[in-house]
């Protein structure tokens, strides 16, 4: 139920990609966002921003994860890992379970996020790498091998018309 809700929150329907155990450890970890204050605001689901912010706040990096001590971070706790050049795997943990996105990192410390949803893969393509699609439309992966392959296969087939579902702006000047 976790995982679905973790999904529901990014605007996602479909099916995403979740673990049982973190695919991205502590030691690999990167962070490629300073820490500092930054806003938060949503897209729609045609990939429209929202036309307020909905969060705002200090995000800090602490055990391997970014944190903020301001209620209702949305992204509390989430570990990144690069995949290509300014493209990273997000985990975010969510109770028994870890569910991943995507997010691109601009400079001037701006990031775009997305919730890919596994249904956009072919069953094949899933297979190939033992990721296993469950009934609820959710996709198990076992190993950061499998999952950096089908976020990769996933950025392809998406191209250019990769719907965003939110955007983080730092606010604060160093």
């Amino acid at each position: 139920m976790r995982v679905f809700l973790a999904c529901l929150t990014a605007f996602v329907l479909s099916g995403c990609f979740y673990s049982e155990t973190a695919l991205i450890g502590r030691f690999r970890a990167d962070f490629p966002l300073e820490e500092g204050v930054y806003e938060h605001t949503p897209y729609d689901e045609n990939g429209e921003p929202w036309t307020r912010v909905t969060w705002s706040g200090d995000i800090r990096q602490s055990g391997g994860r970014y944190v903020s001590d301001v209620e209702n971070f949305p992204h509390q706790g989430v570990r990144l890992r690069e995949l290509v050049e300014g493209v990273y795997a997000v985990m975010k943990p969510d109770g028994d379970h870890h569910a991943y996105g995507l997010a691109f990192v601009y400079p001037g410390n701006v990031v775009t996020y997305h919730m890919p949803s596994c249904s956009a893969l072919q069953a094949a393509e899933l297979e190939l790498y033992s990721v296993v699609r469950e009934e609820e439309g959710y996709c198990r992966v076992g190993s950061w091998t499998a999952l950096s392959s089908v976020l990769q296969l996933y950025l392809g087939s998406q191209g250019e018309n990769i719907r965003m579902d939110g955007i983080y702006r730092r606010i604060d000047t160093p």
